[in-house]
Protein backbone atom coordinates (compact mmCIF):
# COMPACT_ATOMS: atom_id res chain seq x y z
CA UNK A 1 0.00 0.00 0.00
CA UNK A 2 2.66 2.52 1.01
CA UNK A 3 4.72 1.88 -2.13
CA UNK A 4 1.81 3.10 -4.25
CA UNK A 5 0.53 5.91 -2.05
CA UNK A 6 3.49 7.65 -0.43
CA UNK A 7 5.57 10.23 -2.30
CA UNK A 8 6.37 10.24 -5.98
CA UNK A 9 4.23 11.44 -8.85
CA UNK A 10 0.95 9.81 -9.86
CA UNK A 11 0.47 9.23 -13.58
CA UNK A 12 -2.32 7.68 -15.61
CA UNK A 13 -2.36 5.59 -18.77
CA UNK A 14 -3.54 7.46 -21.86
CA UNK A 15 -3.87 5.77 -25.25
CA UNK A 16 -2.92 7.89 -28.26
CA UNK A 17 -3.38 7.58 -32.02
CA UNK A 18 -1.31 5.00 -33.88
CA UNK A 19 -1.30 2.39 -31.10
CA UNK A 20 0.90 4.57 -28.92
CA UNK A 21 0.43 5.47 -25.27
CA UNK A 22 1.80 7.83 -22.68
CA UNK A 23 1.76 8.31 -18.93
CA UNK A 24 0.00 11.57 -18.11
CA UNK A 25 -0.50 13.50 -14.89
CA UNK A 26 -4.00 14.46 -16.09
CA UNK A 27 -6.59 12.47 -14.18
CA UNK A 28 -9.31 13.40 -16.68
CA UNK A 29 -7.20 12.23 -19.66
CA UNK A 30 -6.61 8.93 -17.87
CA UNK A 31 -10.29 8.52 -17.02
CA UNK A 32 -11.35 9.30 -20.60
CA UNK A 33 -8.86 6.82 -22.00
CA UNK A 34 -9.99 4.14 -19.57
CA UNK A 35 -13.67 4.68 -20.41
CA UNK A 36 -12.99 4.57 -24.15
CA UNK A 37 -10.43 1.76 -24.39
CA UNK A 38 -10.22 -0.39 -21.27
CA UNK A 39 -13.32 -0.23 -19.04
CA UNK A 40 -13.20 -2.44 -15.94
CA UNK A 41 -9.50 -3.21 -16.32
CA UNK A 42 -7.93 -5.78 -14.03
CA UNK A 43 -5.41 -8.59 -13.90
CA UNK A 44 -2.19 -6.70 -14.50
CA UNK A 45 1.23 -8.33 -14.91
CA UNK A 46 4.68 -7.09 -15.91
CA UNK A 47 7.30 -9.24 -17.69
CA UNK A 48 10.37 -8.30 -19.77
CA UNK A 49 9.46 -4.62 -20.27
CA UNK A 50 5.91 -5.56 -21.25
CA UNK A 51 2.76 -4.78 -19.27
CA UNK A 52 -0.34 -6.93 -19.72
CA UNK A 53 -3.86 -6.24 -18.47
CA UNK A 54 -7.43 -7.15 -19.35
CA UNK A 55 -10.58 -5.09 -19.91
CA UNK A 56 -13.47 -7.33 -18.90
CA UNK A 57 -16.22 -5.25 -20.54
CA UNK A 58 -14.65 -5.49 -24.01
CA UNK A 59 -13.00 -8.88 -23.33
CA UNK A 60 -9.67 -7.50 -24.52
CA UNK A 61 -6.10 -8.20 -23.49
CA UNK A 62 -3.85 -5.12 -23.79
CA UNK A 63 -0.12 -5.60 -24.27
CA UNK A 64 2.00 -2.49 -23.63
CA UNK A 65 5.62 -2.34 -24.80
CA UNK A 66 7.14 -0.06 -22.17
CA UNK A 67 10.33 0.48 -24.18
CA UNK A 68 8.65 1.61 -27.42
CA UNK A 69 5.57 3.13 -25.73
CA UNK A 70 3.32 1.20 -28.13
CA UNK A 71 0.50 -1.24 -27.49
CA UNK A 72 -1.36 -4.07 -29.17
CA UNK A 73 -4.57 -5.75 -28.14
CA UNK A 74 -6.25 -9.12 -28.60
CA UNK A 75 -9.83 -10.20 -28.10
CA UNK A 76 -10.26 -13.27 -25.90
CA UNK A 77 -10.30 -16.54 -27.80
CA UNK A 78 -8.18 -15.20 -30.68
CA UNK A 79 -4.94 -17.22 -30.77
CA UNK A 80 -4.45 -17.34 -27.02
CA UNK A 81 -2.94 -20.40 -25.49
CA UNK A 82 -5.95 -22.15 -23.99
CA UNK A 83 -8.40 -19.92 -25.94
CA UNK A 84 -9.09 -17.54 -23.01
CA UNK A 85 -12.66 -16.58 -22.19
CA UNK A 86 -14.60 -14.55 -19.61
CA UNK A 87 -17.95 -16.26 -20.17
CA UNK A 88 -18.32 -17.36 -16.54
CA UNK A 89 -17.41 -14.05 -14.90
Amino acid sequence: WDALHVGGRTTYLEFLDGNRFQWTTSLSAGENSAASYYPNAEGIIYHNSTLYFVAKVTRTLFILDLNDMTYTSERTGSSWVGQGSFNSQ
